[in-house]
């Protein structure tokens, strides 16, 4: 059990060694086990890089080739950039022009430092669908997509936008 220091993110992920292990024991205990846990440890608020040994969690008729496993958690810190990302038009008949307004979405990431290098021409996509459009619609709802996993967390502004519709 751990929390991060607000400055920090986990680098990458936690990493254990080894990934696994030899466990002997009853087939009928084998045939159902999926991973052993390492006993609960308390390591508070984290603000460098942890490592240390891990004692694994006993299962009753079970014995491990080993007891203790090598735990490593990578902190480092983040940084917070802004990205615009032009609007395109999904569905988009080819006999229609659809402009919107505005037509660009402002997406603001927070990214561990290590991987702001990445974000820099990311083929990050805003799309709006025009097979949404009715009679009654006066905007449309924007979705950003082709988001990396890395990313800690995204906002976009507008999630709304307006268009004006014509003919070619």
């Amino acid at each position: 059990v751990f929390t991060i220091d607000k400055q920090f993110t986990i680098k990458d992920e936690v990493s254990l060694s080894p990934d696994s292990l030899l466990v002997s024991g009853p087939d009928l205990i084998l045939d159902t086990l999926g991973f052993v846990s390492t006993e609960r440890k308390d390591l508070g608020l984290l603000t460098r890089n942890f490592s240390d040994k891990l004692e694994l969690k006993p299962i009753p008729e079970l014995t491990y080739e080993i007891s203790r496993v090598d735990c490593n958690i990578e902190l480092e810190r983040f940084t917070e950039m802004q990205v615009p990302v032009p609007i395109d038009v999904l569905n988009l008949p080819d006999s229609i022009v659809l402009q919107t307004f505005p037509s660009r979405v402002l997406l603001t990431c927070r990214v561990g430092l290590s991987k702001y290098d990445r974000i820099e021409g990311h083929p990050f996509r805003a799309v709006v669908d025009y097979d949404l459009i009715d009679e009654q619609t006066k905007v449309l709802e924007v979705s950003v997509q082709n988001l990396p996993v890395y990313l800690l967390s995204h906002e976009y502004s507008p999630r709304n936008v307006e268009f004006l519709k014509s003919r070619k």
